[in-house]
């Protein structure tokens, strides 16, 4: 994709924006999308959650690899996390109450030694 198209792109798209503002999206692709229930943007996002692989299923091969790259510069530009993304960030943010303890709990559940609920 053109250093043009992405920047156009980025500046108008919004999240209710038509699929066809996607560069690399076109009439058929965008029926293809519109028969599998997406039709804006933020559909299509929701729907790849930032997957390729589910990306290329729903919109074939043709121009997946430009319309991937518009989606990513969009997230980005967005700020929009992956639902992968946000739980490694939850994860990242959970503070141990006694570190050494938790540690022990950990090495004990590894081995099969220990399984606690609370």
């Amino acid at each position: 994709m053109s250093a043009e198209a992405r920047t156009e792109f980025l500046e108008n798209a919004e999240p209710d924006s038509d699929v066809t503002v996607i560069p690399g999206v076109g009439k058929v692709t965008a029926n293809r999308l519109k028969n599998q229930g997406i039709s804006t943007l933020s559909d299509l996002i929701r729907r790849t959650e930032n997957s390729y692989a589910t990306l290329k299923e729903l919109v074939g091969p043709v121009n997946s690899h430009k319309i991937f790259d518009a989606l990513a510069s969009y997230e980005e530009k967005a700020g929009m996390k992956s639902v992968e993304e946000d739980l490694n960030e939850a994860m990242g943010q959970i503070v141990l109450v006694d570190e050494k303890e938790d540690k022990k709990i950990a090495k004990d559940i590894e081995n099969n030694k220990t399984c606690i609920l609370q």
